[in-house]
């Protein structure tokens, strides 16, 4: 990934070193849809009775929002934020949960598009940055404890993406994304332990529509 990192700054440099000729033209993006988190593993979790701790996920809802420029008909450079939940199905060691993941990514990302005579303008880009990663415990009981609470962690994070635009008009397209999105390692403090839940990084699927407006 760190090849990838290097080649969107190669890019940017590039890009940057040439605006005296190339006229950056905004726009911005939203989208939503479908979030899939892996299973995620634990390195402790409070009252799990077992070392080995694991997080099951159902799928949720994401919804992003961008902004940034074109430089020419190929390059973009942009700011990308967003919101993710999804319910924890079951944790290893535990009865009964009620509780939801959630994640905040702030990216900057690098985009590439093809642009043609067909309307639709495939593209793909990747990005890095950082991801608040936290845990909203309602309730979750097993035969030791019942925890209650939330708590949150700000991890390094990268993503890689790709989609297909289809161009309404010279402002307005929409179109389809994929992203997969690496979170780092996270750790939750826990009240009146000594040990903090030590979660071993947080990797997410999502597939969404998307609405684009160049200025």
């Amino acid at each position: 990934m760190k090849y990838c990192i290097l080649i969107v700054v190669f890019c940017a440099t590039s890009v940057f070193a040439q605006q005296g000729r190339i006229q950056p033209r905004p726009y911005v993006r939203g989208d939503l849809g479908p979030a899939i988190v892996e299973d995620t593993d634990a390195e402790f979790f409070p009252g799990a009775g077992t070392d080995s701790v694991s997080l099951e996920l159902d799928p949720g809802i994401r919804f992003g929002v961008a902004g940034g420029a074109f430089f020419g008909d190929y390059f973009a450079l942009e700011l990308e934020t967003g919101w993710s939940i999804n319910e924890v199905d079951s944790i290893s060691g535990f009865n009964d949960v009620d509780a939801w993941l959630y994640q905040a990514p702030l990216l900057v990302n690098g985009m590439f598009q093809f642009k043609n005579n067909t309307g639709l303008t495939p593209f793909f880009g990747a990005g890095a940055g950082g991801n608040i990663l936290g845990i909203d415990i309602d309730d979750a009981d097993s035969p030791t404890v019942e925890l209650d609470g939330d708590e949150s962690d700000f991890v390094f994070a990268w993503q890689v993406f790709g989609g297909l635009r289809f161009e309404i008009n010279n402002n307005l397209s929409v179109g389809v994304i994929y992203r997969y999105l690496w979170s780092d390692d996270a750790e939750w403090e826990v009240d009146d332990t000594a040990q903090d839940i030590e979660v071993d990084g947080v990797r997410t699927h999502s597939f969404s529509a998307v609405v684009s407006y160049s200025f």
